[in-house]
């Protein structure tokens, strides 16, 4: 599968020398890991209007590798999210696919921390509202079958303008 990751120059260099699982933030909806998507035109978007963007383009094949998929932001969905927003999930994956939870979730996380909200409250609230897709590399098993195949760096808003007019893209 083709996968796409944004994010800046600096960052993409990094990557390019190895893809190191700690330095990503641990409370994120999958949880610790590397995060892509399938969409390129989802990729672009991450990194308009940030100095210096780039997107990288990779290749997973993720033959024996142990994950959870997600089909819908339902409830299930949105307990795993709050138990890795919340640091508490005790599943280990190699990967993990689904919706991404839109900027709400954070707020969420600060009631649920300051006692203001349960975790079932948490998890009702954040029932539904996504912002694209993502796939989330956990395991450094799961970075060996990562292939990086193109790292783009320019001509990003032109790729959009392309992709907008195609419908792959929001207009934001």
């Amino acid at each position: 599968m083709i996968l796409f990751h944004g994010t800046i120059i600096s960052s993409a260099k990094s990557i390019m020398q190895g893809i190191d699982l700690a330095k990503s933030k641990p409370s994120v909806d999958f949880g610790q890991g590397f995060y892509l998507t399938e969409s390129e035109a989802q990729a672009i978007e991450w990194v308009m209007g940030r100095e210096n963007p780039a997107v990288l383009k990779f290749q997973f094949d993720p033959s024996g590798l142990k994950r959870i998929a997600f089909d819908a932001p339902d409830e299930r969905w949105a307990r795993f999210v709050v138990a890795n927003r919340l640091q508490m999930n005790l599943y280990r994956y190699d990967y993990a696919m689904g919706p991404m939870a839109d900027a709400r979730v954070s707020r969420i996380r600060k009631d649920f921390i300051s006692g203001q909200i349960t975790f079932d409250d948490a998890v009702e609230r954040i029932i539904g509202h996504t912002n694209g897709s993502q796939i989330a590399v956990l395991s450094p098993k799961a970075v060996q079958h990562l292939k990086l195949l193109e790292v783009m760096t320019h001509e990003l808003q032109a790729r959009r303008e392309r992709l907008l007019g195609l419908g792959l893209a929001n207009p934001s």
